[in-house]
């Protein structure tokens, strides 16, 4: 693989949301260093997901979103200097059977799914609201800042992979669509 410079994923970028660039009279040559894809409307909280998932096909890399600062995820230049930074080549496993150490059921991955998501998003224990049904994003839970560590912890523990297409068309919006997402797709169904 040749060297993934910021600039290459930049121009990757930029043709992408080339069109939502143009609603916003902007061309791929004239869009500000700082430019917020999310804030200006370019791309909403799956779109997060979807941009991280296509660079990563595109690139053939894998990111781990947990080090970059969540206020500079979808500002262009400061995502693609990470991605330059700190993506690794592809290759870990995916679809395997390997679960950390643990028997894989429905019952496990929503209890792992809904004890990460109350660790990681300061949920309160006592959180009666908090269920396996609620609707993670419109409830608040977690936000769009958080969707990428979401999926992180999802594939590496779950060692499945989430498509850009997968986030586009299958709910993933609660604790159980989560799990059944997970579950479905170790079993081949998804």
């Amino acid at each position: 693989m040749s060297q993934l410079t910021p600039n290459v994923v930049r121009t990757f970028l930029l043709k992408k949301y080339e069109t939502g660039l143009l609603d916003h009279g902007l061309t791929v040559e004239n869009v500000p260093e700082n430019f917020d894809l999310f804030a200006e409307g370019i791309i909403d909280s799956m779109g997060v997901l979807n941009m991280i998932s296509d660079v990563e096909n595109e690139f053939g890399v894998t990111l781990d979103m947990e080090k970059l600062d969540a206020e500079q995820l979808t500002i262009v230049d400061a995502f693609c200097r990470y991605v330059a930074e700190n993506s690794q080549p592809s290759g870990a496993e995916v679809n395997g059977d390997s679960t950390n150490g643990h028997a894989l059921n429905q019952e496990t991955v929503q209890a792992d799914m809904r004890n990460f998501i109350r660790q990681n998003y300061s949920i309160a224990a006592d959180d009666g609201d908090f269920t396996d049904d609620v609707h993670l994003y419109n409830a608040g839970y977690i936000d769009t800042m958080g969707v990428g560590t979401l999926r992180k912890f999802i594939e590496s523990k779950f060692a499945v992979q989430m498509t850009a297409a997968d986030l586009s068309t299958v709910p993933m919006n609660t604790v159980r669509e989560l799990s059944d997402f997970v579950m479905k797709r170790r079993n081949g169904k998804a």
